[in-house]
């Protein structure tokens, strides 16, 4: 009787394990950095938005107004700044929970 073994694939190693953590952590460091760059953009501009408002019109109303395209389009940089920032969070998080715990700690 010839038994084969079906698993084929083999299992990572841990120094391979601990290599794909340490570049999730990487990775996902850069990405929430580059999401709170792009949401403090958004917010920088929503504010410029909101202060061109002459001294008589409440903010809502100067977003309401010609620059209205200005204001949802700021806010629409906040959401695109914070949903890397999001994916950043819980790849760095995946990474550290992978990382060796033996190892150096990771300041990067």
């Amino acid at each position: 009787m010839n038994v084969s073994n079906s698993n084929t694939t083999s299992d990572p190693t841990r120094r391979e394990m601990y290599a794909r953590a340490d570049q999730r952590l990487r990775r996902g460091k850069q990405l929430v950095v580059s999401g709170c760059l792009v949401a403090m953009l958004g917010m920088v501009a929503y504010c410029a938005v909101s202060l061109m408002a002459s001294t008589d019109q409440e903010p809502a109303a100067a977003q309401s107004q010609g620059s209205a395209w200005f204001g949802g389009a700021s806010l629409g940089v906040v959401g695109s700044g914070a949903i890397p920032w999001l994916l950043g969070a819980l790849l760095y998080l995946s990474g550290g929970l992978d990382s060796d715990p033996n190892g150096p700690d990771l300041y990067f």
